[in-house]
Formats: C-alpha cells, sequence, structure tokens
C-alpha cells in the first residue's frame, strides 16, 4: 500500500492514538502527577502491542516507570535500538534561551500490516528538559 494512501485511511486512528497520550498529564517534574506517568506508560505499552510489538512492558524505576517493548522480525537481523521520552517538562513561553536546549527523538515502530511496504510509522518528540 502506498504510504500516503495508509496515512489517509488511518489518520483518525493515528490521531486519536496521539490525543490518548496528549490527554495524559504526564508531567515527570511534579511528584502528584506519579499516576498519571503510570497511566502514560501503560497507555505507551498497550500502543506497542497494538502496533505489533511482539513484547511490551512497564518496569517500575527509582523515578517514573520505563517503557520496553520489542519486535524481533529476524533474529540474525541487526538491532536497531530506539530511545524517546513520554513525559512532559514545564515551559514557559517567556523563556527564549531554553529554545536552544531542545531536543529530539523520533520514536519508530514498523505497523502490524505485514501487507504494508517496508516502512514505518514514526513520532517526532520534542523535550525542552536540558536534562534529557
Amino acid at each position: 500500500m502506498e504510504i500516503k494512501k495508509y496515512i489517509t485511511e488511518n489518520e483518525p486512528k493515528m490521531l486519536e492514538d496521539l490525543f490518548s497520550l496528549i490527554r495524559i498529564p504526564s508531567i515527570s517534574a511534579k511528584p502528584e502527577h506519579h499516576d498519571d506517568m503510570l497511566a502514560c506508560a501503560e497507555r505507551w505499552a498497550q500502543l506497542l502491542l497494538e502496533a505489533g510489538a511482539d513484547e511490551a512492558l512497564v518496569m517500575p524505576s527509582k523515578g517514573n516507570p520505563i517503557v520496553f517493548g520489542q519486535k524481533i522480525v529476524d533474529p540474525d537481523a541487526k538491532t536497531v535500538l530506539v530511545y524517546a521520552h513520554y513525559d512532559l517538562s514545564l515551559i514557559h513561553i517567556s523563556e527564549p534561551t531554553r529554545q536552544a536546549e531542545i531536543s529530539y527523538a523520533v520514536f519508530c515502530l514498523k505497523k502490524k500490516n505485514e501487507s504494508m511496504p517496508a516502512c514505518s510509522t514514526c513520532l517526532l518528540y520534542t523535550s525542552p528538559s536540558p536534562r534529557d
């Protein structure tokens, strides 16, 4: 299937998946949002499984939970590691000096539909936190 056609046909679900994450106030810097961080981690694990991951785990840590997922396409193929953040950081628009510190991470996961050409769905996540 052509990628533009796939995106057009699946855009409502893609947007709903994105909005389901945005609705969770996963603000890692505020301890009162610990339960929200857990809810967001669990939502990510669910989305990974729905997209075809073989495994998706929410693992506790000393801080906020870690989400681990994997898809083994070919055990003999090279491993690709994707690292991303699912938390929000508080930043005020009046902090222009922080603009230069924004980092980017790309999260890619091959869709479950095997009839698709070799392509991935990618989300671009921006993180305004200098510690990220």
